[in-house]
């Protein structure tokens, strides 16, 4: 068993990183982005008497998971010992390609100084209306939006897997051999069970995960429902509010005092 009690007393820094389930997404308004101060990482490290330091954006990918985590701690190495780091995995779906101009202006500047996002073009399947009104707005052009078509048109199920357990096992090899404690968990979706991924899903340490990787009532969506806790009204995009991320870090704790 994995001591993660012992190991988080003695670091200085929460580390987060997923989607806009640890962003803190439309917490105040309907299509925010994020909302750090009030997303659990804030509320647990407040709790424990921790910084915290949370990378997450909406759409978040797991692509962006690896890219975004490996180049913060490039950029301060001297964390890597006093960090814990936990990732909520946004499942396999998701993408993202670099572009030459910005095309996000909504991620703080605190987040976007070291992980270059303005000029990352975040993409998930069902954006086809969302997408064609920033191409209006000249925020994105048509060949961006061709890609996004073309990427969701030609990618296989099984790439869209294979690729996600290679993320999820380069962040985890990644942290395991700079001796970073982690904690992993499943944000909305779980592991797939197939066969034909067996040699893959082999590989992941499943000591470091929150519940079972296999089973959707552990992930961080279905257990804040079950707790009792709704969307607030002006969600449209089912997120959770300042009642369900405050929620959510108390499990945190709850669950490394007690894995």
């Amino acid at each position: 068993m994995v001591e993660f009690n012992k190991i988080l007393e003695s670091k200085k820094y929460i580390f987060a990183n997923g989607c806009s389930h640890t962003a803190g997404a439309e917490m105040e308004f309907e299509g925010q982005n994020t909302c750090y101060e009030k997303a659990w990482p804030a509320v647990m490290a407040k709790y424990l008497d921790k910084e915290s330091i949370n990378l997450a954006v909406s759409g978040g990918s797991s692509k962006r998971v690896v890219r975004t985590t490996m180049l913060y701690f490039g950029n301060y190495p001297q964390r890597l010992k006093d960090s814990f780091v936990i990732i909520g995995w946004p499942g396999p779906h998701r993408s993202e390609i670099r572009t030459g101009h910005r095309v996000n202006t909504n991620i703080p500047k605190e987040v976007t100084k070291d992980t270059d996002d303005e000029y990352w073009f975040h993409i998930a399947p069902g954006n086809n209306e969302s997408f064609k009104k920033r191409m209006k707005q000249g925020n994105i052009d048509k060949n961006l939006f061709n890609y996004y078509r073309m990427y969701y048109a030609m990618t296989t199920e099984r790439q869209f897997w294979v690729e996600y357990f290679v993320h999820l096992i380069s962040l985890q090899n990644y942290l395991k051999a700079l001796q970073v404690p982690y904690l992993f968990y499943n944000a909305t979706s779980t592991l797939h069970v197939d066969k034909i991924y067996h040699n893959l899903r082999q590989q992941i340490d499943t000591r470091c995960w929150v519940g079972n990787v296999h089973v959707h009532e552990d992930s961080y969506a279905r257990q804040v429902q079950a707790a009792g806790f709704d969307y607030p009204e002006w969600s449209l995009t089912n997120h959770y509010g300042e009642d369900g991320h405050a929620w959510w870090a108390k499990r945190l704790i709850s669950y490394i005092a007690n894995p």
